[in-house]
């Protein structure tokens, strides 16, 4: 009878952590379970996503907040398991007024080592004019924007 019990317990355990959409180190089986937890993919504008390597980095903008989300890619076999490492929030008025007054791009970094996440918002003309780095075009209040992002490892 203990043998049975024991069996049963056993079967259930292996079944609730089958069907648990998370593995014991945070991992999710989707990138889209891990995601799923942080509240800034509830709303938003914008969502540009960036892949290098073992990492994706979603850039949300929501109104004139920008989240930068840093998701570690762990591979396990042929397939991928996603865990959220950081999320950060910015102003992207500060961002463009930074680099429009300067005159200069002026990066922020976002996450450690060792893969660090560096992106400006600038406008579109600004960056045409100089060093165009690698971006994704959006609209904010009128203007034509670009966020730029470099991912360092």
């Amino acid at each position: 009878m203990k043998r049975k019990s024991l069996l049963l317990v056993v079967i259930l355990l292996i079944f609730a952590f089958s069907s648990c959409g998370k593995t014991f180190d945070g991992y999710s089986y989707t990138i889209d379970d891990a995601r799923g937890g942080e509240k800034c993919y509830e709303t938003y504008d914008y969502i540009f996503t960036a892949e290098q390597s073992n990492t994706v980095v979603d850039f949300l903008v929501n109104k004139n907040v920008l989240y930068v989300v840093k998701i570690d890619v762990k591979e396990s076999g042929s397939n991928a398991k996603y865990k959220v490492s950081s999320v950060a929030s910015y102003s992207i008025d500060e961002s463009l007024y930074d680099s429009e007054v300067r005159g200069e791009y002026y990066w922020i970094q976002t996450g450690k080592t060792p893969i660090q996440v560096e992106w400006l918002v600038v406008n579109k003309e600004f960056n045409d004019a100089h060093e165009k780095y690698n971006g994704f075009d959006f609209v904010y209040k009128e203007k034509e924007c670009v966020l730029c992002y470099k991912i360092i490892e």
